[in-house]
Protein backbone atom coordinates (compact mmCIF):
# COMPACT_ATOMS: atom_id res chain seq x y z
CA UNK A 1 0.00 0.00 0.00
CA UNK A 2 2.81 2.07 0.89
CA UNK A 3 4.29 2.20 -2.55
CA UNK A 4 0.78 2.53 -4.20
CA UNK A 5 -0.38 5.39 -1.96
CA UNK A 6 3.35 7.37 -3.08
CA UNK A 7 2.74 6.98 -6.55
CA UNK A 8 -0.49 8.16 -6.98
CA UNK A 9 0.49 10.96 -5.20
CA UNK A 10 3.18 11.80 -7.41
CA UNK A 11 1.73 11.38 -10.41
CA UNK A 12 -1.51 13.28 -9.35
CA UNK A 13 0.92 15.92 -8.02
CA UNK A 14 2.11 16.55 -11.83
CA UNK A 15 -0.85 18.00 -12.85
CA UNK A 16 -2.77 18.99 -9.98
CA UNK A 17 -0.38 19.81 -7.08
CA UNK A 18 -3.28 20.55 -4.38
CA UNK A 19 -4.47 16.95 -5.20
CA UNK A 20 -1.18 15.39 -4.97
CA UNK A 21 -0.56 16.99 -1.24
CA UNK A 22 -3.82 15.62 -0.46
CA UNK A 23 -3.08 12.14 -1.38
CA UNK A 24 -0.33 12.59 0.83
CA UNK A 25 -2.19 13.66 3.80
CA UNK A 26 -4.54 10.65 3.31
CA UNK A 27 -1.46 8.38 5.08
CA UNK A 28 -2.91 9.78 8.79
CA UNK A 29 -5.79 7.20 7.91
CA UNK A 30 -3.72 4.78 8.97
CA UNK A 31 -3.25 4.17 12.42
CA UNK A 32 -3.49 1.63 15.07
CA UNK A 33 -3.24 -2.41 15.04
CA UNK A 34 -5.24 -5.44 14.68
CA UNK A 35 -9.24 -4.42 13.92
CA UNK A 36 -7.90 -0.93 14.15
CA UNK A 37 -5.76 -0.84 11.56
CA UNK A 38 -8.08 -3.14 9.45
CA UNK A 39 -11.15 -0.77 9.86
CA UNK A 40 -8.19 2.36 8.68
CA UNK A 41 -6.70 0.42 5.92
CA UNK A 42 -10.49 0.05 4.57
CA UNK A 43 -11.06 3.40 4.73
CA UNK A 44 -7.66 4.60 3.61
CA UNK A 45 -8.42 1.84 0.28
CA UNK A 46 -11.88 3.45 -0.12
CA UNK A 47 -11.31 7.27 0.12
CA UNK A 48 -8.59 6.74 -2.66
CA UNK A 49 -10.52 4.76 -5.04
CA UNK A 50 -12.50 7.96 -5.24
CA UNK A 51 -10.08 9.09 -7.24
CA UNK A 52 -11.38 7.37 -10.95
CA UNK A 53 -14.85 9.22 -10.14
CA UNK A 54 -12.87 12.67 -9.56
CA UNK A 55 -10.44 12.31 -12.42
CA UNK A 56 -10.14 15.88 -14.69
CA UNK A 57 -12.48 17.82 -11.46
CA UNK A 58 -11.09 20.93 -11.04
CA UNK A 59 -12.39 20.20 -7.36
CA UNK A 60 -10.54 16.83 -6.50
CA UNK A 61 -8.44 18.16 -3.93
CA UNK A 62 -11.35 19.40 -1.98
CA UNK A 63 -13.15 15.91 -2.35
CA UNK A 64 -10.35 14.05 -1.37
CA UNK A 65 -9.94 16.24 1.66
CA UNK A 66 -13.74 15.91 2.70
CA UNK A 67 -13.57 11.90 2.28
CA UNK A 68 -10.34 11.66 4.54
CA UNK A 69 -12.10 14.24 6.82
CA UNK A 70 -15.17 12.12 6.69
CA UNK A 71 -13.16 8.67 7.16
CA UNK A 72 -11.47 10.51 10.73
CA UNK A 73 -14.61 11.59 12.15
CA UNK A 74 -16.69 8.46 11.90
CA UNK A 75 -15.26 5.12 13.39
CA UNK A 76 -17.74 2.77 11.62
CA UNK A 77 -17.24 4.64 8.05
CA UNK A 78 -20.81 5.69 7.75
CA UNK A 79 -19.86 9.60 7.31
CA UNK A 80 -17.33 8.21 4.55
CA UNK A 81 -20.24 5.99 2.66
CA UNK A 82 -22.61 8.92 2.46
CA UNK A 83 -19.51 11.23 1.15
CA UNK A 84 -18.43 8.42 -1.46
CA UNK A 85 -22.27 8.37 -2.63
CA UNK A 86 -22.34 12.14 -3.03
CA UNK A 87 -18.94 11.99 -4.98
CA UNK A 88 -20.41 9.12 -7.15
CA UNK A 89 -23.23 10.79 -8.27
CA UNK A 90 -21.31 13.90 -9.52
CA UNK A 91 -20.76 12.28 -12.93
Amino acid sequence: HLERWYELALVHAREDYVLGTEILNCRRLIKGYSDTHARAQSKFDRVLSALTMLKGRDDAADWIRRLREAALKDEKGDMLDGALKTVATLG
